[in-house]
């Protein structure tokens, strides 16, 4: 959050980059003195003579293979798992999605040369740029995201005691087996739930990704520096795309194939992070005299087929049912 506007003021103090470089090699040394000595370890039941931890084989005594090698089989994932909560391609449609996301923030490299060239600014103004936007992202995480899930869950609960109090209403007059009917309510309402969750993620990373559309189109559009600083609420409400992305690729999949998802989502991050660059920085090159903002249009167009992505996605709100009601009825 500091990180940008210290930056650039120890470029204007000392006049050079060598003595920034400096500085973040003694941090980066300080945190890794914290990691390897004061964090706690992760293998007390080794240290403690676990016999259990003995029949857990070390990653040097597997079998080396050239599949191991496959970097981009961890995405077959994405086309074969299938989810209760969403329609098939929801899936697929989400990590297209993410993809625009992660490549849309290669454009963040070629900031501090955009407002150099086109207002004029130095260092230190644009660090403090990127110091504001990190404080809005930080706020919004710590206070709009409690206070959206609290205010939903709030009305979720309100909602979910109306219709418990209906059930009751309708039990009075039903007689079928108490049983049948107490398995069947448990159910439907923690699909209810689950599903209802999976809604509020939807709804929040299209927001968030809608507001990252608005916030690139507006920097590219921007005449003067000093408006930059008032679009930064775009930037900061673009924040609940990310936990409400993670928490939605984990919750629509079974928890066997949660691990799968997330390293399909690695990989998606890994190469949209090494084309980023290459294509914002190659775009920026050639237009740097002609119209330096094209990178940026080209940001909210990638982002804008994002939101498209996720308004295709649909949750599935009633499942054809095949407990033992639909036997009975058979």
């Amino acid at each position: 959050m500091i990180g940008p506007a210290m930056g650039g003021y120890l470029m204007k103090a000392f006049g050079g980059i060598s003595f920034v470089l400096m500085a973040g090699l003694i941090v980066a040394f300080i945190w890794l003195i914290l990691v390897v000595f004061f964090l706690p370890e992760s293998n007390t039941h080794i240290q403690a003579g676990d016999p259990s931890a003995d029949s857990v084989p070390t990653p040097s005594a597997a079998k080396f293979k050239l599949s191991h090698l496959n970097f981009f089989g961890a995405l077959s994932i994405v086309f074969t798992a299938r989810s209760p909560y969403v329609t098939s391609s929801a899936l697929p449609l989400l990590i297209t999605a993410h993809f625009m996301t992660i490549f849309a923030v290669g454009s963040q490299g070629i900031i501090v040369l955009y407002t150099g060239i086109r207002f004029h600014w130095g260092a230190l103004q644009a660090g403090i740029l990127l110091s504001v936007e990190n404080s809005g992202r930080l706020l919004a995480l710590l206070m709009v995201m409690p206070v959206v899930v609290s205010t939903y869950r709030r009305y979720h609960v309100g909602e979910k005691a109306r219709r418990a109090q209906e059930r009751q209403e309708r039990a009075k007059s039903d007689n079928d087996d108490d049983e049948v009917n107490h398995d069947d309510v448990i159910e439907e309402e923690l699909r209810r739930d689950k599903t209802q969750d999976v809604q509020l993620n939807l709804w929040l990373t299209r927001f968030g990704l809608s507001m990252s559309v608005a916030f690139y189109l507006a920097f590219a559009l921007v005449t003067a520096g000093r408006q930059l600083f008032a679009i930064t609420p775009l930037q900061s409400a673009a924040t609940l795309y990310t936990p409400a992305m993670r928490s939605l690729l984990t919750s629509i999949v079974g928890p066997t194939q949660t691990g799968a998802v997330l390293g399909a989502v690695s990989v998606v991050e890994a190469v949209g992070g090494i084309i980023s660059p290459l294509v914002f920085n190659m775009l920026y090159s050639k237009f740097v005299y002609t119209n330096p903002s094209v990178p940026f249009f080209l940001c909210a167009a990638a982002l804008a087929a994002g939101v498209v992505c996720l308004l295709l996605v649909r949750p599935v709100m009633e499942p054809p049912r095949t407990g033992r009601r639909g036997e009975e009825a058979a």
